[in-house]
């Protein structure tokens, strides 16, 4: 029986696949479990243009992605962190806050959303005070491009 996948099963098949398997296998687990719908016709050709239409969404934002790579260069980020009186630092900049400025700046621009989880950046958290420079990937899967992102982070007063 030909059976879409709904969801990722391991060893089977993945979320988005038509494959065959067997009649018992897809009416007693795959199917009512929701992991899985029979493979009919017009199942096909809906999982056709949808496919379609993820794909032309991909291309805008690789697009968009694109146009944003070039503003984030010129884009410097600042942060405050506290400091003493003889600029001891108390705190740290973490990645989740580098994150959450970049994704406001980004959906300021008002072209597509994007969600946190499509911002990747890996660092420890910043303990100096200064401007740096640290790589910062957007977007998911194949559409994902890396850019380096410029942040200040000057004491509190």
């Amino acid at each position: 029986m030909k059976v879409l996948f709904l969801q990722d099963v391991k060893g089977t098949g993945r979320k988005g696949e038509i494959k065959n398997v067997s009649d018992g296998y897809a009416r007693n687990f795959l199917i009512p479990k929701k992991l899985a719908v029979a493979a009919t016709p017009q199942v096909e050709k809906e999982k056709e243009e949808m496919k379609k239409r993820e794909d032309s969404e991909k291309k805008k934002k690789s697009q968009i992605i694109d146009e944003l790579l070039e503003k984030l260069t010129k884009e410097t980020f600042q942060f405050k962190i506290k400091t003493g009186e003889h600029n001891e630092v108390f705190g740290s900049i973490h990645d989740d806050q580098i994150k959450e400025k970049v994704l406001d700046f980004i959906n300021q621009q008002k072209k597509v959303p994007f969600t946190k989880d499509e911002i990747d950046l890996e660092i420890k958290p910043m303990k100096e005070i200064g401007t740096k420079t640290i790589p910062v990937k957007i977007g998911r899967g194949e559409i994902a491009k890396i850019v380096e992102v410029t942040i200040e982070i000057f004491p509190e007063n």
